[in-house]
């Protein structure tokens, strides 16, 4: 499961008149490399229900996906850009 905002597109940085910017530098290659490998792509976003924008976006800079979730879905792996490793209480005392 892969994040849309951060980690495939720049959403710092819009294209001008845009609400979203240019992919990421190597995503479409990353992203090609992992479905060519049989992996299953699921991209989520906290975008509500925006599954056709971000599917337009993901088909004009073809970048390849199997679906797109607002919802986190249940997956192996997850890339996110805000992302927190969770090892258990005792080792977050800074929060």
């Amino acid at each position: 499961a892969i994040d849309f905002d951060g980690v495939i597109h720049d959403y710092k940085n819009p294209v001008e008149g845009k609400r979203m910017g240019l992919p990421i530098e190597g995503t479409k290659e990353a992203l090609t490399q992992l479905f060519d490998e049989g992996n299953e792509i699921i991209v989520f976003s906290v975008w509500g229900n925006q599954e056709d924008v971000i599917g337009d976006w993901m088909e004009y800079y073809e970048i390849p996906y199997h679906s797109i979730t607002n919802i986190k879905p249940n997956a192996d792996i997850y890339l996110d850009d805000r992302a927190i490793r969770f090892e258990g209480w005792d080792n977050h005392k800074d929060i």
